[in-house]
């Protein structure tokens, strides 16, 4: 299906507008709100909250929000993420209940911690990401590896090295974009430089209704997603991220026909709906 893009435009801003009106119940069963319970206690807690529930955020919302959830009262009982960064680096957060979510276990969570902590130490979150991929470096140079599990390195991917970095794509969105659910904290980072976190439910709509072709989530592929939608918005393409994947997230799109076809906005440009081509009569 070739892309239309009044059509395109259309649908993305009815589902943005949708998306708007749903937005407490989508929020509920998003990793965002972790960020924003701590945004209430201050800015460098609400840095750190998004740190760990972004890159915590794969897979299903019930299984990784239980671990956060207890991850973030252990640091409530020593005054919150900050305060437990900074025992972290010190030394003084070691062992405790189990804390285990697929392959990362607490000692990944503590060396994440001892990194943030260090940073904090030394410019914080906001001066060390003065690109994405500069900030993912700088942190990953304060990690202590040999304290972690084998997988840990995977929290430190860049841009640069091919990976779509969904979760710090994320991370960034919810930092740096100035309207709900995120929380604009960040104002040295402009919102029209931002990258489509694109994840399984961002890269599915996008190849049914056409905003990009590839099949693998990577760099290249998130970059496409977001050229495309820049024509759309160009100060602000990844307006349209939250609302995409919550198509998946809450409305449960899956890529096949269903009930749930009937109330998606995109339904008019997608490819399961597309009218099937004509045939030509012989002779």
């Amino acid at each position: 299906m070739a892309l239309k893009p009044a059509a395109l435009r259309v649908a993305l801003d009815h589902a943005y507008d949708l998306a708007a009106t749903r937005a407490a119940a989508h929020v509920a069963r998003d990793p965002v709100r972790f960020a924003h319970a701590w945004a209430l206690k201050s800015d460098a807690d609400a840095e750190i909250a998004g740190v760990f529930a972004a890159q915590l955020a794969f897979g299903r919302v019930d299984l990784f929000g239980p671990v956060l959830e207890r991850l973030f009262a252990e640091m409530a009982a020593v005054g919150g993420p900050r305060a437990w960064v900074e025992r972290c680096a010190d030394g003084r957060v070691g062992g405790g209940d189990p804390l285990v979510y697929r392959w990362f276990g607490r000692a990944d969570f503590l060396a994440l911690g001892v990194a943030l902590g260090r940073l904090y130490r030394a410019e914080g979150l906001p001066a060390a990401f003065v690109t994405m991929e500069a900030g993912i470096s700088r942190l990953g140079s304060l990690a202590p590896y040999e304290a972690a599990g084998a997988f840990f390195p995977t929290w430190f991917a860049r841009p640069s090295s091919g990976s779509a970095c969904k979760r710090w794509c994320m991370y960034v969105r919810w930092m740096v974009r100035r309207e709900a659910p995120d929380l604009g904290l960040w104002r040295h980072l402009d919102p029209a430089d931002l990258v489509m976190p694109v994840d399984t439910h961002v890269l599915r709509i996008a190849q049914l209704t056409g905003l990009t072709d590839r099949k693998a989530a990577n760099w290249k592929t998130a970059v496409e997603i977001t050229s495309r939608l820049r024509a759309f918005s160009p100060g602000d393409p990844v307006r349209y991220d939250f609302a995409l994947a919550h198509l998946g997230i809450s409305a449960g799109c899956t890529g096949v026909a269903s009930p749930a076809c009937d109330a998606c906005a995109m339904k008019p440009v997608c490819r399961v709906h597309a009218p099937a081509p004509r045939r030509r009569r012989a002779g």
